[in-house]
């Protein structure tokens, strides 16, 4: 069992209204979310008996990945009750367009939709246009915004 005195929590609330922190002792570490509602969600890890504890390089690229971690538990829709798809569409695309007016409104509209998860498929649908109109337009917006992955749109959406 992980001590409580050992949780360090590593992120303030944010515009998700999350936490977290990264506790760990001896061969085990928990990732913990603090999310809306009072949910709280975990990530255990265990290292195999023999191997020693995590090292410090390990618990700190774990830290890295803790806000793609947090976006994707605080911002899945059965974690977040009072933000609907259409809400969080909106939210990102109102944060696109504050951060960026580099983008066409096609293509805000779809790296929006792109940064809240939504698949090339569902943005087709939702918008009325093709799946390779969507690749196009997800291509163009990468570019313009100089980014490679929906990991960095999400950053920059969110």
């Amino acid at each position: 069992m992980i001590d409580r005195q050992l949780v360090h929590w590593l992120h303030g609330r944010g515009a998700t209204g999350c936490r977290v922190a990264i506790a760990h002792e001896g061969d085990e570490a928990c990732l913990l979310v603090a999310g809306e509602a009072s949910s709280v969600y975990a990530i255990h890890a265990s290292r195999a008996p023999g191997l020693g504890g995590f090292p410090d390089d390990e618990l700190q690229r774990w830290a890295k990945a803790t806000m793609l971690l947090r976006q994707v538990i605080c911002q899945h829709p059965n974690t977040r009750p009072h933000a609907t798809v259409p809400e969080r569409v909106q939210r990102a695309e109102a944060l696109l367009q504050a951060r960026t007016n580099s983008l066409s409104g096609r293509e805000q509209q779809v790296a929006a939709r792109i940064a809240c998860g939504i698949t090339s498929d569902g943005i087709a649908a939702d918008l009325g246009i093709s799946p390779a109109t969507v690749l196009t337009f997800r291509r163009r917006a990468y570019a313009k915004l100089g980014i490679r992955s929906c990991i960095e749109l999400s950053w920059l959406a969110n």
